[in-house]
């Protein structure tokens, strides 16, 4: 596996190892990112912003399976509200894409109403020309240069259900593929999808690698409001927020969303 340089709390651009040089160039640098979000997840235009947040250690394990060619498929999985998609979107996405030359990488939403054709066409209209895909039936390509797909919110998913089948279809392609892996699939879903999960392992005799997303402590909490009242422009007294923290922590734990809530 692949060893990648430690995150560090200044340092929100590393070079990312082993991972192809496949374009010509950096991807446009996101618009100014706001810092009040309601509830909405963290997107790619506030990865910047997104560094400061508490989830360095989660973000390093993604760039190591991404870097791993002997690893098709990673699984990251916690509760609703945990902070996946802000981690696969605002973390892992803009990490790889901000690299120099960026590292291809397409994020799709699952849904469940005609999966195939919307996951061809966010392929289709966030890859490079170098790596055409004509149908989900092309894919995985074994010849073509190192890229990266995140799958988030697969529980919209059924491996029974007809229009999903060509989705499991090719996750079971890539299965068998032998390494050295030129496409790295990470896969978000919530916790209480992980016995679908586990019997698609089951049935094909192989376990993807798997990074649970936890709630943050509440220490983590109160940096991460700090970092975002100040990114808003605006000062909040340490006594107010911890005990806004004290108000909504569950075993010592939060979720990600009371930093936005707060606003």
């Amino acid at each position: 596996m692949a060893t990648l340089c430690p995150l560090s709390r200044n340092d929100h651009l590393l070079p990312l190892p082993n991972l192809a040089h496949l374009s010509d160039g950096p991807a446009s640098p996101p618009p100014p990112p706001s810092a009040i979000k309601g509830l909405l997840p963290f997107s790619f235009a506030d990865g910047e912003l997104y560094q400061g947040l508490g989830r360095r250690a989660e973000l390093s394990t993604l760039l190591a399976y991404a870097a791993d060619s002997q690893t098709s498929i990673s699984v990251v999985r916690g509760e609703s509200g945990a902070g996946k998609t802000s981690l696969l979107q605002a973390g892992l996405r803009y990490y790889l894409l901000m690299q120099k030359p960026p590292v291809p990488c397409v994020y799709w939403e699952a849904t469940p109403s005609n999966p195939t054709a919307a996951l061809l066409r966010a392929i289709q209209s966030e890859l490079p020309d170098t790596l055409a895909v004509r149908s989900l039936d092309d894919l995985p390509q074994p010849s073509c240069p190192r890229w990266v797909l995140i799958l988030d919110q697969f529980e919209q998913l059924r491996r029974n259900a007809p229009d999903h089948s060509p989705v499991f279809a090719f996750l079971e392609r890539l299965v068998l593929q032998p390494p050295p892996h030129q496409l790295s699939v990470i896969i978000g879903f919530r916790r209480e999808y992980d016995s679908e999960w586990l019997d698609f392992e089951y049935a094909l005799r192989f376990r993807a690698e798997k990074l649970p997303v936890n709630l943050v402590s509440r220490p983590a909490a109160e940096d991460a409001m700090a970092t975002l009242s100040s990114a808003a422009g605006f000062t909040l007294e340490q006594a107010l927020v911890t005990n806004f923290i004290a108000t909504v922590a569950t075993d010592q734990a939060c979720p990600p969303s009371i930093w936005q809530s707060v606003y």
